[in-house]
């Protein structure tokens, strides 16, 4: 752009001398010859002023950056599923057949004709301790399995637990669970150690570490004790709903 400008303030001034001759310029008078000297002046002026006009358009548009914030690289379909804000790891419901371990918490509760609420978190060893009856070893077990064993034990201390009028009910629930280690490898932002719900999928478990666009979102692999448990496209869950 500014050697356009300059160009053309030079072929005006060349234009507007060759236009008149030596003998034309000797019949101007001094009036005249004032006027077009004015005229050029005016001309080159006004030429200079957008030749600035225009030097300061590029600074700015330089100091803003060619590249805009948004653009961190290719924008790849797919990704933005696992760009998320919301922590709704610790919603997940936990499976019917979720497995009790040490550090599970589970909560007691019992009504009729005994009413009582405790909870106990499993210890090292997989055991509960429970006064009046001492420990009550539950890992290993599901919700169902540790409920029967339970009950079974404290029949002992509550008789009305094996009454089916006015007698006693016992629920057994699940309360804080023990978060899992999970190691992440490849295209994510957070290699390494991850701390995730036990049961966390593969999708809610990449949500939580995040994948770079260098990642491939076809090949995602779940290995366990060094052998591949699943190969997992999530295109065929976009854009299909295949789970």
């Amino acid at each position: 752009m500014l050697c356009n400008i300059i160009i053309l303030i030079s072929i005006s001034c060349v234009v507007l001398g060759q236009s008149l001759s030596v003998s034309d310029i000797e019949r101007l008078s001094n009036n005249q010859l004032d006027e077009i000297r004015n005229e050029l002046q005016n001309q080159q002026t006004t030429l200079i002023e957008e030749l600035n006009n225009n030097k300061f358009e590029d600074i700015n548009v330089s100091s803003n950056n060619s590249i805009s914030e948004d653009s961190t690289g290719p924008n790849y379909f797919g990704y933005d599923y696992f760009d998320s804000d919301i922590n709704f790891f610790d919603n997940i419901r936990p499976d019917k057949e979720f497995i009790l371990g040490p550090g599970d918490e589970i909560i007691l509760s019992l009504w009729g004709e005994t009413n009582l609420r405790r909870e106990f978190t499993i210890s090292k060893d997989g055991t509960i301790f429970y006064d009046s009856i001492g420990f009550i070893n539950i890992s290993g077990m599901n919700l169902s399995e540790a409920q029967k064993i339970i009950t079974a034990r404290l029949e002992n201390i509550y008789s009305t637990l094996k009454s089916e009028i006015n007698g006693t009910q016992l629920s057994l629930s699940l309360g804080d669970l023990k978060s899992i280690n999970v190691f992440f490898s490849g295209e994510t932002n957070s290699p390494g150690i991850n701390l995730l719900h036990p049961s966390t999928d593969l999708f809610s478990a990449i949500a939580q570490t995040g994948i770079k666009n260098t990642g491939s979102l076809r090949n995602i692999e779940l290995i366990r004790d060094g052998l591949i448990i699943e190969t997992v496209d999530f295109y065929s869950f976009f854009l299909k709903g295949n789970n």
